[in-house]
């Protein structure tokens, strides 16, 4: 019985191995970071990736699929800087006016510009200028905050020079047809680089009922203020008229 055991061992970790990419194999070391920086509605989403083959990335071009929370919408006025060294475009989403709990994923696409080529280190570092949708208000304002999470884009790679990933039949599962760039609706084959999935998650913005309707309150009352001060002037304005006539 226990000899059975062990060959089935043998025999599942020999299946493993065949059933593994051999291109994929030959990353040693894979090192992502993911960071959300700022403060009220503007924040910052720092990804970073550092990826180690023992093979040289030959001419490899990359792109990421990055899918921003519902509670959360892509700056446009900031858009231009990402574009810098990050052509992004195929924007699932681009609605900006709707509260967290109306809100729908933003899925799009960032490609670098820059090519790698003949190295064995593939780093690459880029920020994305997000705005936070506001949340209903809730009764208490001890009610615990709502949980915003983010999630580390999918890396893929095409690398036309390498022929071992269309040859090995192990690598077809990781192949993913992906728009060929920022701009084109062409689809070419890319192979998703298998990375962990680190979330971060911060706190959203929500009102509180007691204190809107308080707020609610003092807005009328300057807008009546307001009105009044206006309405004032424009008599003065009116009686000063009068007079001047009358001399």
């Amino acid at each position: 019985m226990f000899i059975n055991v062990v060959l089935l061992a043998i025999f599942v970790l020999q299946c493993d191995s065949k059933i593994s990419c051999k291109w994929l194999e030959k990353f040693t070391e894979k090192r992502t970071l993911l960071d959300v920086t700022g403060k009220g509605m503007y924040r910052t989403m720092k990804i970073n990736y550092n990826i180690t083959s023992m093979e040289r990335y030959d001419d490899c071009n990359v792109v990421y699929k990055i899918s921003l929370p519902k509670e959360t919408y892509i700056d446009i006025d900031k858009i231009d800087i990402i574009q810098w060294k990050h052509k992004t475009g195929h924007y699932s989403n681009i609605e900006i006016e709707n509260p967290a709990h109306l809100g729908k994923e933003t899925t799009f696409y960032a490609y670098p510009v820059k090519t790698f080529k003949r190295s064995f280190l593939y780093s690459d570092k880029f920020e994305i200028y997000i705005k936070l949708r506001h949340f209903p208000p809730i009764d208490n304002s001890k009610s615990p905050s709502p949980y915003i999470t983010f999630s580390l884009p999918q890396i893929y790679m095409s690398c036309p020079s390498v022929i071992d990933i269309m040859e090995d039949v192990n690598c077809f599962k990781y192949l993913h047809k992906l728009p060929c760039n920022s701009s084109s609706g062409d689809r070419c084959s890319f192979i998703e680089i298998p990375i962990a999935r680190h979330t971060f998650v911060i706190y959203g913005l929500f009102g509180n009922k007691e204190f809107s309707v308080y707020v609610g309150v003092v807005t009328t009352i300057t807008i009546i203020m307001g009105l009044l001060y206006i309405l004032i002037v424009s008599l003065k304005k009116d009686t000063s008229y009068d007079r001047i006539d009358k001399n």
